[in-house]
């Protein structure tokens, strides 16, 4: 899987890690929900850096396709709930 931190790059990560990354996702669903702007913090930020120490990152001129887009860490509760929609941000 291809996944695209908003603003930084792109990393391939293994089904393992896409594993983690959905559970992620489930407790920043949650978080939104709760708007809950200090554990969704946390937890996007947990997100971003399970991706960059666990992923390969994608050379920049090579041209593939994103399988799932994380914005970038400084999102807000509110621009987040307008970007994600029923299946989270990480497909899975």
């Amino acid at each position: 899987m291809i996944i695209r931190l908003m603003g930084e790059g792109q990393w391939r990560v293994d089904e393992g890690l896409q594993d983690e990354l959905n559970a992620i996702d489930a407790q920043l669903d949650a978080d939104v929900k709760q708007s809950d702007g200090a554990e969704f913090a946390r937890h996007l930020g947990v997100m971003h850096e399970l991706i960059r120490s666990r992923g390969e990152r994608v050379a920049v001129d090579e041209l593939v396709p994103s399988d799932a887009m994380v914005p970038p860490r400084d999102i807000t509760l509110e621009e987040l709930r307008q970007l994600i929609g029923e299946a989270g941000l990480i497909p899975g």
